[in-house]
């Protein structure tokens, strides 16, 4: 786990209860889709390897580049970055326009190594006279998306220029144009260990956008990952996540009766770190973490993220999504692990809005246990909002905070559940529905039972409770629950699934299974309302200033773009719903394909300097690159 220098942060819009979230669409769309992605760093001679996508630091800048045209004359590129001992990563996707041989050129007195579509086709490496560094001739589609990166690195006082650009099939060298160019990379393997920094978009349904196929250690910082499918997923056991500093967001399928993926599918992980994320529009699980083959320290951290609407709506197919989904989508849950010491979970905003979100249960402990001297700590939590697809008519058994599983050897204890505030979660704010040696304290639940639109809640029950569903009151599976100094203020309203009256009622505790003697000191706030639901998102600003506590990306810097890009003729406009993104950056060309993108691995080599070498001349034949297809591991689904 990193440490950071947290900073506060507020709001102007504190005063109610769900401050309006910007549309999904409106915040994906950064920098008009064209352009390349530019990480920025203040290093030049170890940031980049020849053999791996894997950098050995963190960028100091990070934003889109409409074209790669610089001349910065010994000037720094931006007050952020050194003038000199500097490097750049541009990566993303080219699209072509006919079909025939492409020449790539690079014009530079610094190192440069270029790849296209994972080959590397320019590899001058050294500190040089400035050269036209070229390409052998590439055979490639008409119309197509080939992902394309550009590794620079500028390690002397002198020069300081590059320029990136091509010779299309019977055309001229030009400088690539920003209608050409697009700042998301497609899917890509990492399968050895390091810092990966990166923009990276699938938008095929049951498909993986970053897929982790190695044990060593990885970190995913200040990246922008977009997939309507799981955005990252390990395939080997024991694999060691970070995930860090990143936005996600979840893809409409496009495909009837499928829902959007996960923003993290950790499967049998020895180490999950999770903090400072923007989770957007993701569906399925959230992040979920199921099973652990963790030893020692090794355990699970999901702290300060801000997760926007988890949704597990099913796609309609055509743009919209069903009034159905998954049957028990959670934002965070944690599932079939045992006996781990040090699992935390504390300092995330969840914010869900009805019609744009469906969850279950919002965070989930499903039969996984910390130890006794190590509780899992789920704490200093903020969340709001629990919807079915039709919340004034349809029942969704979930809760804010739950303790869930089956009985046995495998069930749900340990769990120290204290200090969150839990608003508007329809059936329950805080329970305990299975499971042993769980306390629940110093927390917060309110809820007035009224939907936004003035509609009853229909699903709205309890604001807490501690009731045996899974081992039928038995007292070797369910013992120890305790809940404490809580306060809560939940109504029941008329014509709800507990409330079949004309009336409202507040019921704000149901404790039972002989766990009523044991709490203690739960308190009532009195009638709920809707003004109370908003005074609730205030306390927790004010909370999160007092405790100098930064919720969402902390480094990750907005995307700009650096020079003025060419405008496609009549750009269409951002669709109505989270739909994927336009898979051509202009709308003067249609279908692309997108081509396979290969991983590779290796210690890769260190800067040298030297005179480099000169323009590379193409004596060798066309090289043909076909877009071909990936294949993806589709996930299992939960049993529960």
């Amino acid at each position: 786990m990193r440490s950071y220098k947290r900073r506060a942060i507020c709001s102007n819009s504190a005063t109610r209860r769900r401050h309006p979230l910007e549309r999904l669409e409106n915040r994906m769309y950064l920098s008009g889709e064209t352009g390349l992605r530019a990480d920025y760093y203040n290093a030049a001679a170890s940031v980049f390897s020849q053999n791996s996508l894997a950098v050995t630091t963190t960028p100091v800048l990070t934003r889109t580049d409409s074209t790669v045209n610089f001349n910065w004359d010994n000037a720094a590129a931006d007050p952020s970055v050194s003038a000199q001992n500097f490097a750049v990563r541009w990566s993303g996707q080219v699209l072509t326009e006919q079909a025939g041989n492409y020449v790539f050129h690079v014009t530079t007195d610094a190192a440069v190594r270029l790849w296209v579509n994972g080959q590397l086709v320019i590899d001058d490496y050294a500190q040089h006279a400035t050269a036209d560094d070229a390409s052998i001739a590439l055979n490639l589609k008409a119309n197509t998306l080939y992902n394309i990166q550009l590794d620079f690195a500028q390690t002397t006082a002198a020069g300081d220029s590059v320029s990136l650009q091509w010779v299309t099939p019977g055309g001229t060298e030009q400088v690539i144009p920003a209608t050409q160019l697009y700042p998301f990379s497609q899917a890509i393997t990492i399968d050895s260990g390091g810092i990966y920094v990166g923009s990276w978009e699938n938008t095929a349904a049951d498909s993986t956008t970053v897929t982790i196929a190695t044990t060593q250690p990885v970190t995913i910082d200040d990246s922008i990952i977009r997939g309507a499918g799981l955005l990252i997923h390990n395939t080997i056991a024991g694999a060691q996540l970070t995930v860090e500093d990143s936005s996600g967001y979840g893809l409409n399928p496009n495909v009837a009766g499928v829902s959007k993926g996960d923003f993290l599918y950790a499967l049998d992980a020895a180490s999950v770190d999770v903090e400072h994320n923007l989770v957007d529009n993701v569906g399925g699980y959230g992040i979920d973490v199921r099973g652990f083959v963790g030893t020692g320290s090794q355990t699970i951290k999901i702290l300060y993220n801000q997760i926007e609407n988890a949704d597990g709506r099913y796609s309609n197919g055509s743009g919209g999504y069903e009034d159905a989904g998954d049957p028990t989508p959670h934002a965070i849950i944690l599932s079939n692990i045992q006996s781990v010491p040090g699992i935390e979970i504390g300092w995330n905003q969840i914010i869900n809005q009805p019609g744009q979100s469906y969850v279950n249960d919002v965070i989930n402990i499903y039969d996984t246990s910390g130890t006794a001297a190590s509780p899992i700590q789920v704490h200093d939590n903020y969340i709001d909002g629990l919807y079915s697809p039709d919340p004034d008519t349809t029942y969704d058994s979930g809760s804010g905070i739950i303790t869930d599983g089956e009985t046995g050897s495998s069930e749900t204890a340990y769990v120290d559940i204290h200090d969150n505030q839990v608003v508007a979660t329809g059936n329950g704010g805080i329970c305990i529905a299975a499971g042993h040696d769980v306390s629940i304290y110093d927390n917060r639940v309110i809820s007035s039972g009224i939907l936004p639109d003035g509609n009853s809640f229909y699903s709205s029950y309890v604001g807490m409770y501690i009731q045996d569903y899974m081992s039928g009151g038995s007292s070797a599976n369910f013992h120890n629950d305790i809940a404490y100094n809580n306060v809560a203020a939940w109504m029941s309203p008329p014509h709800s699934i507990a409330n079949t009256g004309s009336a409202a009622y507040e019921n704000n505790y149901v404790f039972l299974n002989g766990s009523a003697s044991g709490s203690y000191n739960n308190t009532s706030l009195g009638t709920a309302t809707q003004a109370m639901e908003s005074a609730e998102y205030t306390t927790w600003q004010a909370k999160l200033v007092s405790n100098n506590v930064t919720v969402g990306p902390v480094t990750l810097a907005p995307q700009t773009v650096t020079t003025t890009p060419t405008p496609p003729a009549n750009p269409t406009p951002p669709p109505a719903d989270p739909t994927p993104p336009p898979s051509v950056p202009t709308p003067t060309q249609s279908n692309p394909t997108p081509p396979t993108t290969g991983s590779s691995s290796g210690s890769g080599s260190s800067l040298s300097s030297g005179s480099g070498s000169s323009k590379t001349t193409q004596s060798n034949p066309p090289t043909t690159i076909s877009s071909g297809s990936t294949h993806h591991r589709r996930r299992p689904h939960h049993w529960w």
